[in-house]
């Protein structure tokens, strides 16, 4: 291996670790305390909605949601999409959650309440989303892979939309032609046929045949 390729290989991978301490050791941190100040906002609000009256403390809608909350607080440096997924395809605890959850928001009668319950725990299920999405380098290749991957095929899907109506066009241009070419001939014919007289005999330059 020549020296300076060897010094580049170095070099690259030297700045690969170091590009992931700093992420794992900065950002990471960062983007956990950013979910939990965006968890404790929505647990504040749903406090403050339970203490106007709105719904029961002790309903099950209310205690499985701010369950839900705290469990994100406690664990949301463990988060990732791995653990989320697995969780919910090998752990029938956690289905047997989320079926209980839903059963808890079709008890509440008032459809206002159900609706903004269920409001809540959507924007739990949003900022945990974000948060994956901060904290997961495959999922931002994945998601630039899949932008390249729709614009190169937006891309084709025009050209060849633009290329049919180009066939299309070039089409009609060539059917105009042949309109206006048939036409003049048409037109270049004479009113009545000189091979006919008045009486319906077909006529020579030395006999008349009588049809």
């Amino acid at each position: 291996m020549k020296p300076d390729l060897l010094q580049a290989v170095i070099w690259t991978t030297v700045s690969l670790m170091l590009l992931i301490v700093v992420f794992r050791v900065v950002f990471i941190p960062t983007f956990v305390e950013v979910l939990r100040q965006d968890l404790f906002k929505i647990r504040r609000d749903l406090f403050l909605y339970m203490a106007e009256g709105n719904i029961d403390p002790c309903h099950p809608a209310y205690t499985s949601l701010r369950t839900t909350i705290n469990a994100c607080l406690r664990y949301a440096e463990k988060m990732s999409y791995v653990n989320i997924l697995f969780g919910f395809l090998t752990k029938k605890a956690t289905k047997q959650y989320e079926e209980g959850v839903v059963q808890a928001l079709k008890m509440i009668e008032n459809p206002e309440v159900q609706k903004k319950l269920h409001a809540f725990r959507v924007e739990v299920y949003k900022a945990i989303g974000i948060h994956m999405f901060r904290v997961s380098p495959l999922l931002w290749v994945a998601t630039a892979l899949s932008l390249v991957l729709f614009t190169l095929l937006l891309i084709v899907a025009l050209v060849t939309k633009s290329v049919q109506t180009l066939c299309v066009r070039a089409w009609d241009r060539i059917r105009e032609a042949l309109d206006i070419v048939v036409t003049d001939a048409l037109g270049q014919l004479p009113e009545s046929d000189p091979l006919t007289t008045e009486n319906g005999r077909l006529a020579t330059d030395t006999k008349v045949f009588t049809l």
